[in-house]
This record gives C-alpha cells, sequence and structure tokens, in this order.
C-alpha cells in the first residue's frame, strides 16, 4: 500500500511540474529574463540597481560601516572575490554621503559601526585578467515576479583599500 501512495505523490508532482512549465512558456513572457538554472524562473533585472557607479577618490577617506558582506573564495581562482562594505564618509564634503567600497580580495570582517580609512585601488577588471568579480545579489518577489539586485549597487562604489 505504501508503494501506491509514493506512485500517487510522484504522478501529481510530475503534472504540476509540466503544468507549471506550459504556464510559463505560453503566457509570452520575455525569453531574455529566463533562469538558465530553470527554465520556470522568470526574472526581472532591477536596471539602475544592477550595475555598480564607479568614482575615484584622490585622497584617503574615512567612513562609518553600515554594512559589510564578506566573500570567501580564494583570490583570483574563481573570480574577483571582495569584501563589500557599505559605509557613510564622516571626513569629507568632496564626496558621495554613502558609497560602497569593494576591496579587492580582503579576508577581514568588519562590523557596523567600526571607522575605517579607504584608499583607492587599481580596478581588477583592467588588465591581463578574464576573471570577473564575483557579486553579490539579492532577490525579492513583487507581484508573483523575480526581482533581482546587486547589494551595494544603490550608493557610489570604488574600489579601495581598507585599514583600520
Amino acid at each position: 500500500m505504501q508503494g501506491f501512495f509514493y506512485i500517487y505523490k510522484m504522478r501529481i508532482t510530475l503534472f504540476a511540474g509540466i503544468l507549471s512549465f506550459c504556464i510559463c512558456t505560453a503566457s509570452g513572457q520575455n525569453k531574455q529574463t529566463v533562469n538558465p538554472n530553470d527554465p520556470n524562473k522568470i526574472i526581472h533585472y532591477v536596471g539602475q540597481l544592477y550595475d555598480f557607479k564607479f568614482f575615484t577618490i584622490k585622497d584617503t577617506i574615512q567612513i562609518i560601516v553600515k554594512q559589510f558582506f564578506k566573500n570567501d573564495v580564494f583570490c583570483y581562482t574563481k573570480g574577483i572575490p571582495y569584501a563589500l562594505i557599505i559605509g557613510t564618509v564622516t571626513n569629507n564634503n568632496n564626496y558621495p554621503r554613502e558609497i560602497s567600497v569593494l576591496a579587492i580580495c580582503d579576508q577581514n570582517i568588519y562590523n557596523v559601526g567600526d571607522k575605517l580609512k579607504i584608499s583607492q585601488s587599481n580596478d581588477p577588471r583592467i588588465g591581463s585578467s578574464s576573471l570577473h568579480p564575483i557579486i553579490f545579489t539579492h532577490d525579492t518577489i513583487i507581484n508573483k515576479k523575480r526581482y533581482l539586485y546587486l547589494i551595494g549597487s544603490e550608493s557610489p562604489a570604488v574600489w579601495g583599500n581598507v585599514t583600520r
């Protein structure tokens, strides 16, 4: 009797999967936003929040950490890892009030409220490396649509070296 219920449950699951695939493909949604890992899931990229707006700094600035995201990938193995620090600039009015700092290959841990000094570093995308930065993303579902955005892209960004 257990085998019967198992087969019945598998048939229902298979039917639901086929039905959802048919509904998604028949709805005429934009195929360029289909998730390659799961063709049944449609992703809508939030345009202005899916790319960093980089700027350069000429001198050292101080920030207070508001958010921190650590990247545990070894440097230059599968991509270009960076620590993402979102903070408030405290000592210079010539720069945006809130910035995102991408610290290349930084394995340190920073806490909210830490005061850090940031200096400009070279853009790792320029040069001989064919690797790309490993990004931090966040997704949300609004009205049954999945939206994806790049964490840190809401503030101007800088490639930086961090000192305490």
